[in-house]
């Protein structure tokens, strides 16, 4: 929207900043405004809706007057084909695996059974 200086100084008191902080932050770039006009001029092209703009730059051209993409229509099939599970198996020839030992609970260190005792500078560690 263009707006005389005034009535952004309005909007950006509203919003609680700085007419800077307004025009840095919240207006649309101009790459994202060019971008969406040359795409929207490339399906106005592809359509055979461009004759209207013949001899006009793209900076005349406002984005309303540009058609607007259609949404590609829906299959009516395609998510039911996606969700049905896989039942195809295919067979995998089993291997002969060693027995491996599980590492114990402390890694680490040699548990040969013994019982220790937590030492520190010579005493042992009590827990109440």
């Amino acid at each position: 929207m263009d707006m005389r200086d005034d009535e952004l100084k309005l909007i950006a008191d509203h919003m609680g900043h700085s007419v800077a902080i307004h025009t840095d932050v919240y207006r649309m770039q101009t790459s994202v405004l060019e971008r969406t006009k040359v795409a929207r001029a490339l399906l106005a092209l592809e359509d055979g809706k461009l004759q209207g703009f013949n001899g006009r730059d793209l900076s005349s051209v406002s984005l309303d007057e540009l058609p607007e993409p259609e949404p590609e229509p829906y299959k009516a099939g395609s998510f039911e084909e996606l969700s049905e599970p896989d039942n195809s198996y295919e067979d995998v020839p089993e291997v002969e695996t060693e027995a491996v030992q599980k590492p114990h609970a402390c890694t680490g260190s040699k548990n040969d059974g013994r019982k220790r005792r937590r030492v520190l500078y010579g005493k042992p560690l009590t827990f109440r």
